[in-house]
């Protein structure tokens, strides 16, 4: 796990820090911590982070609008403010944090909440995909995923409310990385589905959610049907 504060307070960074090391010797993991001394070192950060624990002082809002901003960019980010009142905590909230702290905070609450990162983490890394999109990265659970289609040199991915995410990549390189999941068929040159979404099969289409048709190789088209029967067995 990656993870950064920003406290201009060196006592809360202290605190934070000795949560991770007694959490790094409860779990027998290692996460990777680093210290920001300006919130605008958040803004050239280009690397994702895991979570990052972020200082707000009552008279200055700037925090959350970085904050915001960097959640745009790595929505997988877990982001947890920690302040001396908790005056922006509705504001905070609208950007989905994991938490807004109010001081004072204890060790064991640091514990709880690394717990929650720790477990985010470890499930999103073993069902997941990291989706770079032009200035900004973005994990998508596999269980989001409808299909993915191939067009000039592009992936487009479908998700399950609709909406659609486009990045440059093969298709052949993707199901190579999508192989060690069972759930992901590829069932034409330019498309690979989920099988979780799977409503029916026909000579020369499947369907997705009742309502999404899909072409499939005619010569293929028992191996497919053999593999979404197991798949969908599993």
């Amino acid at each position: 796990m990656r993870i950064a504060v920003y406290a201009s307070n060196h006592k809360d960074t202290i605190i934070i820090k000795s949560g991770i090391d007694e959490f790094k010797a409860y779990k027998h993991q290692h996460p990777i911590l680093s210290s920001f001394h300006s919130i605008w070192d958040l803004v050239i950060h280009d690397h994702p982070l895991d979570a990052i624990f972020i200082q707000v002082d009552k008279d200055n809002k700037r925090p959350i609008e970085i904050a915001q901003k960097y959640k745009h960019r790595h929505r997988h980010t877990q982001i947890i403010f920690f302040s001396d009142h908790p005056f922006f905590m509705k504001e905070s909230y609208e950007i989905k944090v994991l938490d807004f702290l109010v001081k004072p905070f204890s060790r064991s609450k640091i514990l709880r909440l690394l717990n929650e990162i720790y477990l985010d983490w470890h499930y999103l890394n073993q069902h997941s995909i990291i989706v770079r999109i032009d200035e900004y990265s973005q994990r998508l659970p596999y269980r989001h995923i409808v299909y993915i289609e191939s067009l000039k040199h592009q992936i487009i991915y479908h998700l399950y409310n609709g909406k659609t995410i486009t990045a440059w990549g093969s298709l052949s390189d993707l199901e190579q990385s999508l192989s060690s999941d069972n759930r992901f068929i590829k069932c034409h040159r330019s498309y690979i589905i989920n099988v979780e979404y799977f409503t029916k099969i026909g000579e020369g289409t499947l369907t997705l959610m009742n309502t999404i048709e899909i072409p499939i190789s005619r010569k293929r088209y028992g191996e497919i049907k053999n593999m979404i029967i197991i798949s969908s067995s599993l």
